[in-house]
């Protein structure tokens, strides 16, 4: 039997909209970059742009789709609300056949989006609103989630949630239990600077 792919990482649902480069400097983007914001500035933003498409994102869920496609079984635990943006990334990672294991939150942060601004010239700036992916916790962890699982991925991102980190390290409790091989993405060379001791431990 082929062992499963475990993902833990952020559900980030990905938008994409044509924008002009006015737009970009109308609302302070910087061509090219990606952006952290605020709900009250992605909210904001939403109700100014026609998006053309939605997928689930995030670098762990984006791998576990890849991996899905080429024919492995994959799972994926990160957090989204019970909400339209929450319930597309979940609609989306199923289409692939990528299980998704979490339960949706009913209250607290909405969904994590990432609005991608494509410019006439096929530039893409990226605003994000990390929103509920950050609030993913010990209890989101089920060991049943670990049965026939060969390998556990972690987005390094994850580790700069303090509830999130209680999940990494339950979930890798559970992990070493079962003799699950453990695949940690350090993601981010600020990540690393900020968490390196922690990183090593």
């Amino acid at each position: 039997m082929k062992k499963k792919i475990l993902g833990m990482g952020n559900a980030v649902l990905d938008i994409v909209a044509p924008v002009s480069d006015q737009f970009l400097e109308s609302t302070n983007l910087v061509k090219g970059s990606m952006t952290l914001v605020d709900q009250e500035v992605s909210d904001k933003v939403l109700k100014e742009i026609n998006p053309i498409k939605k997928d689930s994102g995030g670098s762990v869920a984006n791998t576990m789709v890849g991996i899905s496609m080429l024919g492995l079984e994959s799972h994926f635990c990160g957090k989204v609300k019970d909400d339209q943006l929450g319930r597309d990334f979940v609609a989306d990672m199923q289409k692939t056949e990528t299980k998704f294991l979490c339960e949706q939150s009913s209250d607290g942060l909405p969904t994590a989006r990432c609005i991608v601004f494509v410019t006439p010239d096929g530039e893409r700036s990226m605003q994000t609103f990390l929103g509920a992916s950050t609030t993913l916790d010990k209890e989101d962890i089920d060991p049943s989630f670990f049965d026939e699982i060969g390998y556990l991925l972690i987005e390094g991102y994850l580790w700069s949630s303090k509830t999130a980190r209680e999940a990494i390290n339950e979930s890798l409790k559970i992990a070493k239990s079962k003799k699950i091989k453990v695949i940690f993405s350090l993601s981010d060379s600020n990540l690393v600077k900020m968490f390196r001791d922690e990183f090593l431990k």
